[in-house]
């Protein structure tokens, strides 16, 4: 018995043990951190267009964004979220993919968001099941914040 005592505090001390190096923050990074909002919708500077091809039908508004520098795209990262204000609460951040389910008399629908991006572009797209093509999606505003390494 005392041998499989041994054995498994043995086998414990193993897995618990971390076999990888950690890469640490150190005081001489600097990072690059910018918090951009987006407002999409009619009366705004950006507006959602029609996409109707082979990938089905949706709207999706492509910005051309200069913080998406090819370094940016290979080293940085971003988090893209859905902004909205609740009463009593105050702006609420949610990430993206966003799921809305609505209903109006009755009717019941679905309408995700979602981005993509690529260097130099972010696209946000909006997905409504039981697409209704005299339905243009809402106003809507997304913030994004970009963080890259200056050391990399």
């Amino acid at each position: 018995m005392t041998s499989l005592k041994r054995l498994l505090f043995v086998l414990l001390i193993v897995l618990c043990t971390s076999c990888t190096t950690k890469e640490y923050i150190s005081d001489e990074d600097t990072f690059d951190y910018y918090e951009i909002t987006y407002e999409i919708g009619e009366g705004k500077k950006l507006q959602w267009e029609l996409y109707d091809g082979s990938d089905g039908l949706y709207f999706f508004c492509e910005i051309k964004e200069p913080v998406l520098s090819s370094n940016m795209y290979s080293y940085g990262t971003f988090v893209a979220y859905h902004a909205s204000v609740l009463e009593g609460v105050g702006e609420r951040l949610t990430p993206l993919p966003y799921d809305v389910y609505s209903m109006d008399n009755g009717y019941r629908w679905t309408e995700q968001y979602t981005c993509e991006y690529s260097v130099g572009y972010i696209t946000f797209i909006v997905k409504i099941d039981d697409f209704n093509m005299d339905y243009l999606p809402p106003n809507q505003t997304f913030v994004v914040k970009y963080l890259i390494n200056n050391n990399r």
